[in-house]
């Protein structure tokens, strides 16, 4: 076993119970101590996410509601829109959540989905895509928070990673319609 040079912060990660099945939110010490629950009421089932400032975790719950836990206090909040939630991102700046997600009386495996921002500090959520009959899935925030990319399929023609100029709400395809695309990703800066 090799011992790990981190020296500070905390793990997240998701638990399911050995003798249930429930899988409930956990944080601990970098070295394992000091291991608390978060989520009480509310069960995960999708992977976690740190806000950038490392006080809140992101995830989407059994019932595919975007939920945030703030680590110190425990508090919880999960957004539920009639939407069922497929995946998400942080902003950079910590302030919203971009987010796929269709209609909760589509399809339990829909077609389509379109692409929301959750500006946290207001609560309001805003479908950012236009109305094409596409799957979106991925949003990934640009650096400067201004743009997301994400990837989207639905007729043969509309197959891509687009990006999606936040100030204008104007989507433009990066890929040619070749092939199915995944999880864009920006590079770090």
């Amino acid at each position: 076993m090799t011992t790990s040079t981190c020296t500070t912060g905390y793990i997240a990660f998701n638990a399911i119970s050995n003798t249930n099945s429930i899988s409930k939110l956990y944080k601990a010490n970098f070295n394992g101590t000091d291991v608390t629950l978060l989520s009480t009421t509310i069960l995960p089932k999708s992977p976690i996410a740190w806000s950038p400032d490392g006080n809140s975790l992101a995830f989407i719950s059994l019932d595919s509601e975007l939920c945030v836990v703030e680590v110190k206090t425990i508090k919880q909040n999960c957004f539920n829109n009639k939407l069922r939630v497929y995946d998400f991102s942080w902003s950079f700046d910590g302030q919203s959540l971009a987010y796929s997600a269709s209609e909760l009386n589509s399809p339990v495996n829909p077609i389509y989905t379109s692409i929301y921002i959750r500006a946290l500090s207001s609560g309001e959520s805003r479908k950012v895509t236009g109305s094409r009959d596409l799957a979106r899935r991925s949003p990934r925030w640009s650096k400067d928070n201004q743009k997301l990319v994400f990837a989207a399929e639905g007729s043969e023609q509309e197959l891509g990673v687009f990006l999606l100029d936040l100030s204008s709400s104007k989507e433009y395809r990066l890929t040619a319609p070749d092939y199915r695309n995944y999880a864009p990703e920006w590079q770090p800066s």
